[in-house]
């Protein structure tokens, strides 16, 4: 029973910490999306005033700022040479590219680094339980129980 109240003053302690944490960091507003295209007709007709132009291996990400103040997110192929000439030839159109985000060394190797530790941990943990729980104790087969006589 004892080990019951330890585990739910630990959950009360994780929720509790799960609680302040979603509540100092709220969520960040969302921008709506736009179809793609939509968004190269709106750049073949000037409706658009500013693009910021991130890619990734297969896709680009577009975020646009259009002339009455509203911003869209945009996702589309990879590669379209005929709306990058669009956007070239537009005056006044203000593009900017992110470069590509690259990923730690250390992010792909931690998991696996971590479940090693994890395996050695556990292994440790049953070789001292099975040395007799560890502590420096020494199993006691059969107790001696001398008596003193005088």
């Amino acid at each position: 029973m004892k080990i019951l109240k330890n585990l739910a003053v630990y959950l009360f302690i994780i929720l509790l910490a799960v609680m302040v944490l979603r509540w100092i960091n709220p969520p960040a507003p969302q921008t709506p999306a736009m179809d793609y295209n939509t968004f190269k007709q709106s750049v073949g007709s000037g409706k658009v005033q500013e693009v910021e132009i991130a890619t990734t291996s297969s896709t680009m990400t577009y975020k646009v700022v259009m002339k009455d103040g509203a911003k869209y997110d945009v996702v589309g192929p990879g590669y379209d040479q005929q709306l990058l000439d669009d956007m070239a030839s537009q005056a006044g159109l203000k593009v900017t590219y992110q470069p590509p985000v690259t990923i730690p060394w250390w992010v792909s190797v931690a998991p696996s680094l971590i479940m090693v530790a994890l395996l050695f941990g556990v292994m440790y943990f049953v070789m001292q339980q099975s040395q007799g729980g560890g502590g420096g104790r020494v199993k006691k087969f059969f107790p001696i129980k001398a008596r003193l006589e005088s």
